[in-house]
């Protein structure tokens, strides 16, 4: 009898996690000149980690942070009859607005360091997850009138 119960617990204690759901993510690739496409450049257009704002002249070192929101414009019927390559209508309207904390740090040579996080808010049956924008700007040229500024980013996350 023992022998048999230490069996019982052995066996759960080893036995693995039956799952109850199989979890499907379908993640594949379309092209650009599709509604699908065109619908995912939209969306994320409006996530996308612009010059507008602001590229703070830091020193090496300093730092500075912000906190931006805007507005994401409300499609039309026509424009979100985007599913199976335009026959289907998609529920593209979720959010009225896009918001994000960013914070730069002044680098060596005149390079600006930024940081781009959005948390992870649900409006209007939209939820952005681990959306995080990286960027390296440098001032190129400056005039009394004029600055011409450069810049590369990455951002990653999914909404």
């Amino acid at each position: 009898m023992r022998l048999l119960r230490t069996a019982i617990w052995l066996s759960l204690a080893l036995a693995h996690a039956a799952a109850a759901q199989t979890v499907f993510e379908d993640s594949r690739r379309v092209a650009l000149d599709t509604p699908e496409g065109w619908a995912m450049s939209y969306v994320t257009a409006s996530s996308l980690m612009t010059g507008f704002g602001g590229n703070p002249d830091l020193a090496p070192w300093q730092w500075a942070i912000s906190a931006e929101i805007g507005t994401i414009e409300h499609l039309s019927a026509a424009q979100r009859q985007v599913g199976f390559s335009g026959v289907k209508s998609e529920d593209l309207n979720k959010s009225p607005v896009f918001g994000r904390g960013r914070g730069w740090l002044g680098l060596p040579g005149g390079f600006v360091a930024e940081l781009g996080y959005t948390p992870e808010l649900e409006i209007g049956g939209a939820k952005p997850r681990d959306l995080f924008s990286l960027a390296l700007g440098r001032q190129l040229y400056a005039t009394e009138h004029w600055q011409w500024y450069g810049r590369a980013f990455i951002q990653r996350g999914r909404a």
